[in-house]
C-alpha cells in the first residue's frame, strides 16, 4: 500500500478493518507509514502493531504511550521503552521506570 491510499483510507475511517494492512503494519520499515499511522489513527489493534513493530520510531512509541486508549498497546510501547533505554545506557533500567503507572487518558 502507498501513503496515498493509506490516507483515503483513514479519511473513509475504513483503515481499521483492512486485515492485510494489520499485518502490514507488524514488519514494515517505510517510517512515514509508520508516522503517519501513529500520529492520525486511534484504532486501537493498529496502535498495537505499531507498537510490536521494531522499526517504529522512538517518538512515535512514546505518542501511542501517552495517547492511546488501548491498554495493551500503550504497555507494549512502553516496554518497548525501556528496553530502547537499557540498550542505549547498557544496565538496567530503575525499577519505578519499570512499573509506571499509565498516565490517564
Amino acid at each position: 500500500m502507498t501513503l496515498e491510499e493509506i490516507e483515503v483510507q483513514n479519511a473513509l475511517g475504513t483503515l481499521g478493518q483492512n486485515r492485510e494492512f494489520y499485518l502490514f503494519l507488524f514488519q514494515t520499515t517505510d517510517t512515514e507509514i509508520i508516522k503517519f499511522v501513529g500520529r492520525h489513527s486511534k484504532e486501537g489493534n493498529l496502535l498495537r502493531a505499531l507498537s510490536c513493530n521494531p522499526n517504529t520510531p522512538f517518538s512515535i512509541l512514546r505518542r501511542i504511550y501517552k495517547t492511546s486508549s488501548d491498554n495493551l498497546s500503550r504497555k507494549i510501547a512502553w516496554d518497548r521503552i525501556i528496553k530502547r533505554w537499557e540498550r542505549r545506557y547498557n544496565r538496567e533500567a530503575p525499577t519505578q521506570y519499570k512499573v509506571r503507572p499509565f498516565i490517564p487518558v
